[in-house]
């Protein structure tokens, strides 16, 4: 008997038994972890920095108090950098074929989650998407929950709010060519009367010059009222050249205005922009929380309303797992009908597969 050899095939079995042990014990105890699909670089990276900010801060909170279900939780941030491909890659990378599944992603850019449910779903791994395309709540939808307020309550709001403040005038509607834009454009023109005056105006989200749209669309005070539907810092510099063309009259948009670092673009013409928008409170605790941690943490205030979506969002799932006793629930986005969690954006209540928080409409003022 070759006694080298034995010895030599006892030495490899115990180096995989030991790793096999070694795996299921890193598995046992590693911390639960959870993704943030950002884009940090790119058009929208005001938004997607200022999400992941949030959502770091949630975890935060969490493992302060102790953790998940008794374990830590891990937060990793991911730059998909809006890119659909971008982020399938990164989703190959960190999440396809690994054990240790994440219990959550969270994620912006209707592309982008869109890509990301393809796989996401298929591994059982909850997605909530920060989105407005109604394609994220198709089937199979047994893992994904909306963290945003949807095309149809956005475009039926506008036309309640320009009905009551803007009757028989003139509807100039700027709107993106993206999933969320088109379809809430789609939603608002359902919602108006047929008689209904409106010029429809579909802008390149890529460019910097507006005046020839602008010229065109032969804008009126007094006479005619602008929508403007989109995602990206372009919505600010559209804003400011509307005012420097002449238009001083109301703007309407949706919070996307608000989250893509538009109005550091817009400047002084973001003023009267009128908003329908989620509504933190600075008497909340929840947002007195989130405001004192967010000080510490960058040294500077919030500066719009997309931390504390996402802030929300996740602490909403984790809530829920929380009471369930387990991350393991099987159709998840059934099983979180009728949930309700308190937070700085008001009490949410999961319905449908969207977490369904209440909107106002506001003027920024400055």
């Amino acid at each position: 008997m070759n006694w080298k050899k034995v010895i030599g095939w006892g030495v490899a079995a115990l180096v995989v038994v030991c790793a096999v042990y070694t795996n299921v014990q890193r598995n046992k105890t590693d911390n639960w972890r959870v993704y943030g699909f950002f884009a940090l670089t790119g058009k929208v990276a005001s938004a997607g920095t200022e999400m992941s900010k949030g959502m770091e801060l949630a975890v935060e909170k969490w493992n302060n108090n102790g953790g998940l279900l008794g374990k830590k939780i891990s937060y990793i941030a991911e730059d998909t950098k809006g890119d659909q491909t971008e982020a399938i890659t990164i989703y190959q990378r960190a999440i396809a074929g690994t054990d240790n599944k994440p219990i959550a992603i969270q994620s912006i850019v209707s592309g982008v989650t869109l890509n990301v449910k393809n796989f996401s779903e298929k591994d059982g791994i909850p997605l909530i998407g920060a989105i407005g395309s109604s394609k994220f709540l198709e089937e199979p939808n047994n893992y994904v929950i909306r963290d945003f307020a949807s095309p149809n309550i956005i475009g039926k709001g506008f036309v309640e709010y320009i009905q009551k403040y803007h009757p028989n005038k003139r509807i100039v509607y700027f709107y993106e060519n993206s999933d969320m834009s088109i379809e809430t454009k789609k939603s608002f023109l359902n919602a108006l009367p047929k008689e209904t005056n409106i010029h429809l105006v579909d802008f390149d989200p890529n460019t910097t010059h507006f005046r020839e749209l602008v010229l065109k669309a032969n804008i009126q005070n007094g006479k005619d009222v602008v929508v403007i539907t989109g995602l990206g810092s372009y919505m600010g510099i559209l804003v400011r050249q509307l005012r420097q063309y002449g238009y001083t009259d109301n703007i309407v948009s949706d919070t996307n205005m608000m989250i893509s670092g538009t109005k550091e673009y817009a400047e002084d013409a973001m003023k009267n922009v009128v908003i329908l928008d989620f509504m933190p409170n600075s008497e909340n605790p929840y947002c007195q929380e989130i405001d004192k941690a967010y000080q510490e943490k960058y040294g500077k205030k919030v500066p719009f309303n997309a931390p504390y979506l996402s802030y929300q969002g996740i602490d909403t799932l984790l809530a829920f797992y929380e009471k369930m006793g387990t991350t393991d629930i099987p159709n998840l986005a059934k099983a979180m009908e009728g949930f309700e969690h308190d937070g700085c954006l008001g009490k949410v209540t999961v319905k449908n597969g969207e977490m369904n928080y209440p909107l106002s409409f506001k003027t920024v003022t400055e």
